[in-house]
């Protein structure tokens, strides 16, 4: 943003949640892999590269099948890694679904959950996001890319 600014169009004004702790999720495009891959730690809030650099086994990957998309079970098991219990570790996997299917509808590159927030009575909330958008995909999310500055 320059020194004039830019002028705002539109405020979204959200509910205040209180979160007990705080989590990190994303999918991301590894090129490595040739495909999505989640990426998680109980350790949110914070930089994740910190987090890799100091802490490495807190950080958790499962690579997803393009075609088949992420397997339940193994989601679940991740929630569960990131210390939701039970019916929560069900609902925290219903988020990391639908924020799956929200990377592959708008073509990103990647989509990051920090902090993926866990209430006092233990329900996942995604707290705050960041968005990459693969520019090969310009043609079809117009939308999207009509939202740059």
């Amino acid at each position: 943003t320059g020194p004039n600014g830019v002028r705002v169009n539109q405020v979204l004004v959200a509910e205040l949640v209180d979160i007990a702790s705080e989590k990190y999720f994303a999918v991301v495009l590894d090129r490595a892999r040739q495909g999505p891959v989640f990426v998680a730690s109980p350790r949110g809030g914070m930089d994740i590269e910190e987090v890799a650099r100091t802490s490495p086994e807190d950080i958790y990957t499962l690579p997803i099948d393009v075609h088949d998309g992420p397997c339940r079970s193994d989601v679940v098991d991740l929630a569960k890694r990131l210390g939701f219990v039970g019916e929560h570790a069900e609902q925290a996997a219903d988020e990391m679904e639908k924020i799956y299917r929200l990377f592959v509808a708008l073509d990103c590159t990647q989509v990051e959950i920090n902090p993926f927030g866990q209430t006092p009575d233990g329900h996942a909330v995604v707290c705050d996001a960041e968005l990459n958008f693969d520019d090969n995909a310009r043609f079809r999310q117009k939308n999207v890319f009509d939202l740059e500055d």
